[in-house]
């Protein structure tokens, strides 16, 4: 989406839902385009400004929790992330938070263990919740005795863009 204002000075552009993830540390051209005017010659750098949208971190929300079958001694798991914000969420990190005899291992995450705790983070391809929604964007499994279906461990979010 493109725009300027009455004079023409300046342009607004936004992701299309495809293109919206830049890592960090990171350069990308999303998209290309055309810019026209009086006194602009080929080549010519205009200046850009990234605004990044802000998110209220707060009212994004996660669950893990063991589903279907057990084997006595884990389970399959399942990380949900609720968006309860008006804005789409293009990346998250979250913490789940164990006990000291407990493992868990999330596929489709880059994850991070440190004593009872694993943090996870969004794949390039995995990111986006929809504002309003319930996304399940990474499963994985649960080790430890006296697992059950419908176990729930602590899930926070750390951090939401």
């Amino acid at each position: 989406a493109a725009g300027a204002d009455s004079d023409g000075t300046y342009l607004t552009a936004s992701d299309q839902g495809w293109n919206a993830v830049v890592g960090a540390g990171t350069t990308t051209t999303p998209s290309g385009g055309s810019v026209s005017g009086s006194g602009l010659s080929k080549g010519q750098s205009l200046g850009c400004t990234v605004v990044p949208t802000v998110i209220d971190t707060g009212a994004v929300t996660c669950t893990f929790e063991v589903v279907g079958t057990t084997w006595g001694t884990g389970g399959n798991a399942r990380l949900s992330i609720t968006n309860g914000t008006s804005e789409k969420v293009t990346n998250w990190t979250v913490k789940i938070t164990t006990g000291p005899k407990t493992t868990v291992e999330l596929w489709n995450a880059k994850t991070t263990v440190k004593n009872s705790s694993l943090t996870a983070s969004n794949e390039s391809w995995n990111g986006v919740v929809a504002a309003g929604t319930t996304a399940v964007p990474t499963t994985g499994k649960v080790t430890g005795s006296g697992i059950d279906a419908g176990d729930t461990f602590d899930c926070k979010v750390v951090s939401a863009g």
